[in-house]
């Protein structure tokens, strides 16, 4: 058994400590990769490296499964049009899992100026805050249902 993992040493302090900085280091690291997958994505390096599509490429040597691969291209793909995304998951204000539940043919709003004490009710602003704990009186939807485009 790797040592690395044991906590049972730590004082109550330490372990908090070292959740908290753990937590702040996945929420980088999340913004980072898709920093990274937006980039390969947007200059076509998987052709190069032996793969048809940023989908193949992620599944084969990044070891995601189809969904995770999915779901992060999605996600990469919309934080390359709107940086604003990579800070906001990057301090924790939108987290991932979110954030692919967006319909493709959504635009998101152009940011406009909020008003003292009022929420923006546009994504991504609107998810901040947010949990998905079952019976949650703060999210009881547990998807958006998405008005279709009409053509």
């Amino acid at each position: 058994m790797n040592r690395r993992y044991v906590r049972s040493h730590l004082s109550d302090q330490a372990v908090m400590l070292s959740l908290s900085k753990s937590n702040s280091q996945e929420l980088t690291a999340t913004a980072d990769l898709l920093a990274d997958l937006a980039e390969v994505d947007a200059r076509k390096l998987y052709r190069p490296a032996g793969y048809s599509s940023m989908f193949a490429y992620c599944v084969d040597p990044l070891r995601r499964s189809e969904v995770a691969a999915y779901k992060r291209i999605r996600a990469a793909r919309a934080a390359r049009r709107f940086p604003v995304i990579f800070e906001m998951l990057a301090d924790g204000r939108l987290l991932a899992p979110y954030l692919p539940s967006t319909p493709p043919w959504i635009s998101w709003p152009r940011p406009r100026t909020r008003r003292p004490g009022r929420s923006s009710g546009s994504w991504p602003g609107a998810s901040r805050g947010r949990t998905c704990r079952p019976g949650s009186s703060r999210f009881r939807r547990r998807r958006p249902t998405w008005p279709r485009p009409s053509n």
